[in-house]
């Protein structure tokens, strides 16, 4: 039976992890005054701020994996939100107790994005935890225009993160930013599974892995950053060919954004026919504001959902 989570308690307590990459004092600021500014207490886990025998990993893969064990179990904790993506969300897998966490986790909000989307994969497969796939601490919130897409958070990010967090956004149609729109590239029947995926590089990544996802029964919901075309088209490849879509109920794309000379480029249509002529038969929707680069969807992933194609609507079931 899938965990959900409660909503975000007013001024509670929230944790602060770092399951991959190393983040700055500055940006780390700014995403705690943000927070706090709200009435939240803001708690830095031991191993939030350092830094790894590795420049590119937070610390070492037990730290992280321990840090995160601590904000989904302990009940002083009303929310975990993690400080960025990255690289490193795989390292730490093969430390992180799921027996405990499945046993003692309790049901809060858990938002990362990116390279987390391991973590997010892990959690629902073995521990049928929904997490939010959305906006973190320093990669979204405290975030300052470097000219790559993370620039903070727009308004219409931030209410949706809150909405969607405090539960407001179940049951409904999900809200689109002005001049978006769902469009169906390949139609059907309305697709109703769990959301289930995240970053596609990172998915790609687990293809052979003990920690193999599957999009059986779901709605597969992918988004990348910064790739060229030849390279999404490998790793769609890659995860047609292991069998990650068999059994799903549909597909839905977010961005696929890329940045070249300085200019930002969209993938997205190219993309949906990629992933046309790699997964047959089954509905595939692209134009969801689902990405590295907003304005943005939180999503909770492993959450029930409805894609209605006459409508081109995204709901979020409410779970029984």
């Amino acid at each position: 039976m899938a965990v959900t989570p409660l909503p975000l308690k007013s001024r509670g307590r929230i944790a602060v992890v770092s399951p991959a990459g190393p983040v700055g004092e500055d940006e780390t600021r700014r995403g705690v005054e943000y927070f706090e500014g709200l009435g939240y207490n803001v708690d830095l886990l031991p191993h939030a701020m350092t830094t790894g025998d590795r420049p590119y990993l937070a610390a070492s893969d037990a730290g992280r994996a321990e840090d995160l064990e601590i904000a989904l179990t302990e009940n002083k904790y009303d929310a975990v939100i993690c400080t960025r993506g990255g690289y490193g969300s795989m390292r730490l897998l093969p430390f992180l107790n799921l027996q405990k966490i499945r046993k003692q986790v309790k049901r809060k909000p858990f938002v990362g994005f990116s390279d987390i989307s391991v973590v997010q994969s892990v959690l629902w497969e073995r521990c049928e935890l929904i997490t939010f796939s959305g906006p973190q601490l320093t990669r979204g919130f405290g975030g300052e225009d470097r000219g790559e897409g993370f620039g903070g958070v727009d308004a219409f990010s931030g209410q949706f993160f809150f909405d969607m967090l405090n539960g407001i956004l179940w049951g409904k149609a999900l809200p689109m930013p002005d001049g978006d729109e769902l469009r169906v590239v390949r139609d059907g029947m309305n697709p109703l599974g769990r959301l289930l995926g995240g970053n596609l590089a990172v998915l790609a990544a687990l293809c052979g892995t003990g920690w193999q996802p599957s999009f059986a029964g779901g709605i597969a919901v992918l988004e990348e950053i910064d790739e060229p075309l030849y390279r999404i088209d490998r790793m769609i490849t890659q995860l047609a060919q292991a069998g990650l879509f068999k059994g799903a109920r549909g597909i839905l794309l977010g961005r696929f954004t890329q940045h070249v000379s300085g200019e930002r480029v969209e993938h997205d249509e190219q993309v949906a026919e990629i992933v046309m002529d790699a997964v047959p038969d089954i509905p595939v929707v692209t134009g969801a504001p689902y990405g590295h680069v907003g304005p943005t969807w939180t999503l909770p992933i492993g959450a029930d959902a409805t894609l209605d194609l006459k409508q081109r609507t995204l709901t979020v079931e409410k779970e029984q």
